[in-house]
């Protein structure tokens, strides 16, 4: 018998993927790949690694939320002995180098984008230390507003909140209050807020707002959204602030990941002088 996908939201798998612990946005994303972005049936766990397969040789950038979605509605109706026999796919993706610009010209730049949502997001970005996931995920019950203060709380799933402070002196602190005292939409998040009056589906919202956001940067200011984060660990860099500081100020729950970072900026600098060398 056929395994048929859902053709219409599936209540009570919704509720045991909630019971897994895991979060609103990626119990929806799931439920869309079952409903729309696949097949509406297949036949066994066999022909679920054949689709697989297939996805990662075109290099779908998706791949792993789709072996996720299948694996976990495998688990839900056959049982864990039937989804551990599905095979996650291994793709390797052309690692992308990091772009460097100095960070005083990122911020000129970052200035000449026109919407000023994204804008006022970039600059969090950059000065906050974040990834795009996080700051796109900023909810405007979440900052605080002081006299020469302002403070944000990121909230993120399987890890303790961190704080973000942004004081007086810092070139982003008017423009930030300003967006924030002037946002007046019933959306949640500060950053991600829905243009279409008729509704919204949160996730699909979010990942609509990345892509633009992205796309954005790229064309005003000629970076990817993570590069923010790889400019503002150089800077630090040289002005010599403490690699411990610096992994606090880029919130790594790891001295390595800092490492890494320093790996490529001392790479680069290498290349620099071979150059002149030669």
């Amino acid at each position: 018998m056929a395994w048929v996908l859902p053709k219409k939201k599936d209540i009570e798998f919704s509720e045991f993927l909630r019971r897994k612990g895991l979060r609103y946005t990626t119990v929806e994303i799931y439920e869309r790949v079952l409903l729309s972005l696949l097949p509406q049936e297949l036949e066994d766990v066999k022909e679920a690694n054949k689709k697989l397969q297939d996805l990662a040789l075109r290099r779908n950038g998706a791949l792993l939320i789709y072996f996720y979605a299948i694996k976990n509605w495998f688990e839900y109706y056959k049982g864990k002995s039937i989804a551990k026999q599905l095979k996650k796919p291994n793709i390797n993706f052309k690692k992308r180098e990091p772009i460097y610009k100095p960070i005083e010209e990122v911020y000129n730049l970052i200035n000449q984008m026109p919407d000023e949502k994204y804008r006022t997001a970039a600059k969090v970005q950059l000065f906050g230390g974040l990834r795009v996931s996080e700051v796109l995920s900023i909810k405007k019950k979440n900052i605080t507003i002081h006299e020469d203060t302002i403070t944000i709380v990121i909230e993120k799933a399987k890890r303790d909140p961190f704080v973000v402070f942004i004081n007086n002196q810092t070139p982003i602190y008017h423009d930030v209050r300003t967006y924030v005292e002037n946002y007046t939409h019933y959306f949640p998040y500060l950053f991600s807020h829905p243009i279409n009056p008729r509704g919204y589906r949160m996730t699909t919202l979010i990942e609509t707002n990345r892509k633009y956001y992205s796309k954005m940067l790229k064309e005003y200011v000629g970076i990817r959204t993570h590069d923010l984060k790889r400019i503002l660990a150089e800077t630090l860099k040289q002005k010599k602030v403490p690699i411990y500081t610096i992994k606090t100020l880029l919130h790594h729950k790891r001295i390595d990941t800092t490492m890494r970072y320093f790996d490529e900026i001392n790479q680069r600098e290498a290349a620099t002088e071979l150059t002149k060398i030669l």
